[in-house]
């Protein structure tokens, strides 16, 4: 919820992103990254490291 106020991005959009429905741009990575105060590279990194990720 704390990211959807400080961003703006629509709630279901990151509700989606989260659940690995919906893949973000890069440029959404960078408004992410901007509002969680990380580097876009960190957020990839972690997604790379989630059970969840397939390389296809």
């Amino acid at each position: 919820m704390d990211l959807f106020m400080e961003s703006g991005i629509d709630r279901t959009y990151i509700s989606a992103v989260e659940r690995g429905i919906q893949s973000p741009t890069i440029r959404m990575i960078v408004r992410f990254a901007n509002c969680l105060r990380v580097r876009p590279s960190d957020l990839v990194r972690r997604m790379e490291q989630s059970p969840r990720y397939s390389a296809r």
